[in-house]
């Protein structure tokens, strides 16, 4: 149960679904989810309207998890690594794990830390490694959103929202038209969602960010795996 509460975790961070690089740019896109060259020098058909940032979200609870996430990205979004912590102490047992999940390049790796259950070490120094460009299900992108996406997952926007000081677009959508009350909702500034409320096996989560860094400098070590640790690539 627990790798499900880690697995959902990341998957509010990077939200649910990514479209194919090869919709990036095509008419269709509206304004908001487009990214064009502009002032700030953001390249066509960048994921980000920003070169880089963090975005550092509230604690959340998850059936008696505590969950901390934080997200940093670079190069416009071609970097991205999602930094997670989840503590649990509950029926004699309690645990903290400290994991990395970052994208670049069109893969995706993977590992821990640290992951310690009642004192104990249990951490493993590998990391894995898992291709993902041309994977439907690799890293969600706004920019890539068209007419047809938009269409397809019944996606509105609904506004504008601040969250962590800056003003974003407020949206919905959903992953199945028939189910019209299981609706995704969020914030997203420059494609960079901001905050997320969605329901997945069963589960809800709430995700909010409580700071945002734009253009930060973003540690180097925040995209490398650590010395010591066997890379496992899986297909």
């Amino acid at each position: 149960m627990r790798k499900s509460f880690l697995i959902l975790a990341a998957f509010a961070g990077l939200f649910f679904v990514s479209c194919s690089n090869s919709d990036n740019g095509k008419d269709g896109s509206t304004d908001s989810t487009k990214v064009a060259t502009t002032e700030d020098g953001a390249p066509q058909g960048a994921r980000y309207g920003i070169k880089s940032g963090i975005v550092s979200f509230e604690q959340y609870d998850m059936m008696g998890v505590k969950i901390t996430q934080t997200t940093y990205f670079d190069d416009y979004g071609k970097k991205e690594s999602q930094e997670i912590i989840s503590e649990m102490d509950m029926m004699g047992m309690k645990t903290k794990q400290h994991s990395m999940s970052i994208m670049a390049d069109g893969y995706s790796i993977n590992y821990q830390l640290e992951n310690i259950v009642n004192g104990k070490d249990e951490t493993k120094k590998t990391a894995t490694k898992v291709k993902i460009e041309g994977n439907p299900f690799g890293s969600f992108d706004f920019s890539t959103f068209t007419d047809a996406i938009k269409e397809k997952y019944d996606y509105k926007e609904e506004g504008s929202e601040t969250v962590a000081g800056v003003e974003g677009t407020k949206f919905s959508m959903t992953l199945d038209k028939t189910k019209a009350n299981d609706r995704i909702t969020g914030v997203m500034y420059k494609n960079i969602m901001l905050k997320t409320s969605m329901k997945m096996s069963g589960f809800a989560i709430n995700l909010v960010a409580k700071s945002f860094e734009e253009n930060a400098t973003i540690p180097a070590g925040k995209f490398e795996i650590p010395a010591g640790y066997t890379i496992e690539e899986k297909k």
